[in-house]
């Protein structure tokens, strides 16, 4: 399907179903009562090897998906959505507006082996992005000003995440609809909060920043790990997160023993010194680099919780490492 312009349609602009090797390229879809492009299937027949590309999505009214809850009052539709389908693509899209939707721009929660490279999303509804489910990859995107968190890393019922990359995307001014709640440029959460796992996660290279005089995104990169059964193997280098209203990253995990585990925080993140914050806990196998900070703090073993910390005590928490660059940050 290609060189189509649509509008006005009441439901979906395109849906294609249990469709094997499709392509949706070079379309303009204007004003769709629901998603604008839904690549879809079942766990019998689900979509393989879709290719869609060269979209331009404005203004989809409302990209919603029947019976899937809210999370402050963000639901898991999109204007350009791929579900429960396998080795797809979303490449060069733009999904300029979907507001006052609840619905977020771009979504494949729940596909396998799935790409979203090279997009524009501006002003969604609800997230920016929502990563693939199972072996994906976010890279290379421009996402602004969404209504709540630009890029999610999410499960929700039934759905578990493995090995999911989040690179060199740049992400600016998160939280458009000042929502109550806290709300990330790049955000890891259980959505269902139903005890899903998440095992193998890559945050690389990425850009958040806010450049509004009044800040809304809370905290850069936020990993909560509260409500997973299993959260581990999640690596988070190489970022910049700069100008947030509150932290440069935030961690969650205040259960004993820790679900978060085998987490590593390099050493080449980038984060003011007054927006960064560390959890009490890295759990079993985590390790914590130092950044590099905009000014050296005067207490950092306290801000990222050291002194909270006994590692090797009889808490279950595991060890936590503390490694500085040089001596002048001991």
């Amino acid at each position: 399907i290609s060189r189509c312009y649509i509008r006005d349609a009441g439901n979906y602009g395109i849906r294609l179903y249990g469709v094997i090797r499709g392509e949706i390229r070079d379309c303009t879809i204007e004003r769709c009562g629901d998603s604008a492009v839904i690549v879809a299937g079942s766990g019998s027949r689900p979509s393989t090897s879709v290719a869609v590309s060269g979209i331009i999505v404005d203004r989809s009214s409302d990209p919603t998906v029947v019976n899937e809850s809210l999370l402050s009052g963000v639901s898991t539709g999109a204007s350009i959505l791929v579900r429960e389908s396998l080795g797809c693509s979303i490449t060069g899209c733009a999904v300029l507006d979907n507001r006052p939707a609840s619905g977020s721009g771009i979504s494949a929660l729940g596909s396998t082996d799935t790409s979203i490279i090279g997009n524009t999303v501006r002003y969604s509804g609800g997230w920016g992005i929502i990563c693939p489910s199972y072996g994906g990859t976010v890279s290379g995107n421009t996402v602004s000003n969404s209504h709540s968190d630009g890029i999610v890393v999410t499960s929700s019922t039934g759905i578990d995440v493995e090995h999911v990359v989040v690179s060199s995307n740049v992400v600016t001014d998160a939280n458009e609809g000042d929502i109550a709640g806290k709300v990330a440029g790049i955000r890891v959460l259980d959505f269902a909060a139903s005890g899903r796992n998440l095992n193998s996660l890559t945050i690389q290279g990425n850009v958040v920043r806010d450049t509004r005089g009044t800040k809304r995104c809370d905290y850069g990169i936020w990993v909560d790990g509260r409500f997973w059964t299993i959260c581990d193997g999640i690596s988070i280098d190489g970022n910049v997160c700069l100008d947030v209203f509150d932290e440069g990253m935030h961690i969650d995990d205040d259960r004993i023993p820790s679900q978060v585990t085998n987490l590593r925080i390099g050493e080449s993140n980038v984060f003011p010194v007054d927006e960064w914050y560390g959890t009490a806990t890295l759990g079993a196998g985590g390790t914590w680099t130092s950044p590099t900070l905009a000014h050296l703090p005067t207490n950092l073993a306290m801000r990222v919780g050291v002194d909270r910390v006994t590692p090797g005590a009889s808490t279950g928490l595991g060890f936590l490492t503390v490694a500085y660059d040089d001596a002048t940050q001991a």
